[in-house]
C-alpha cells in the first residue's frame, strides 16, 4: 500500500516534537497493525490550495509504482493565513479533486482551526466549500475543521504550540479523530480498499 498525504505545515508536522504529524501517527498505526505500507508526508509549510495544485501529479506520479494506493489532501490554513482569496482556493480545489481520483483512491480533509478566531472565519468558509466540492465530485470527506473547533484538548494544544500548530498532544488528538473516520481508517488499517 502507498499512500501520499499532501497539505501544508499541519500536514508536514511543523512543531511536533516527535517529526510525525497526523502522516506519520496514521502510518504508525497502520504498520503496528502489520500493513505494509510506504506512507510519504508531502507537507510543505505555508503551502495553498494552488501551490498543491501545481505540484501534487508529479509527486504521487514519481511515489505511486505499485497498488494499491491512496491520496489524502489537507490544505486551507495557508490560504487563509495568506488571505488568499477564497475562489483561488476553491478553484485549486476543484482541479485537484477533478483529476486526482483517476490516480488513485482520493480522500478529502478540511484544514484544522487554529487559535485566531478571524482565521477561523476564513477557514470555516473554506471547509464548508471543500465539503460541497468534495460532495460534487464524490470525493470522501471529513470536516477536521469541526470535529477540532468543539475540542477543548485542540484548543488548549494550539494555546499550547504557537496558534496555528499544535504541541504534541493536539497532533495525537488530530490523527485519533482521523483514525474515527472510517474511509481514512480503512485506507490506512484495512486489508484492502
Amino acid at each position: 500500500m502507498i499512500i501520499c498525504c499532501f497539505g501544508d505545515s499541519l500536514t508536514l508536522g511543523f512543531a511536533d516534537p516527535t517529526g510525525r504529524g497526523w502522516p506519520g501517527r496514521l502510518c504508525a498505526a497502520s504498520m503496528s497493525a502489520g500493513r505494509g505500507v510506504s506512507c510519504y508526508n508531502l507537507g510543505i509549510r505555508a503551502d495553498t490550495a494552488p501551490a498543491i495544485r501545481t505540484r501534487w501529479r508529479a509527486e504521487a506520479g514519481a511515489r505511486l509504482k505499485a497498488r494499491p494506493a491512496g491520496l489524502v489532501f489537507c490544505f486551507g490554513t495557508a490560504d487563509a493565513n495568506q488571505n488568499l482569496p477564497r475562489e483561488d482556493s476553491f478553484a485549486a480545489c476543484r482541479e485537484i479533486l477533478s483529476a486526482a481520483p483517476a490516480l488513485a483512491p482520493t480522500f478529502l480533509l478540511t484544514p484544522p482551526p487554529v487559535a485566531d478566531p478571524s482565521v477561523n472565519e476564513h477557514i470555516r468558509e473554506l471547509a464548508a466549500g471543500f465539503l460541497a466540492l468534495a460532495k460534487e465530485r464524490k470525493v470522501p470527506a471529513f470536516d477536521l475543521f469541526s470535529a477540532l473547533d468543539a475540542s477543548g484538548t485542540y484548543k488548549a494544544a494550539l494555546k499550547r504550540g504557537d496558534g496555528a500548530h499544535p504541541d504534541v498532544i493536539g497532533y495525537d488528538k488530530m490523527a485519533a479523530k482521523l483514525l474515527g473516520w472510517e474511509p481514512l481508517r480503512a485506507l490506512f488499517l484495512a486489508e484492502s480498499i
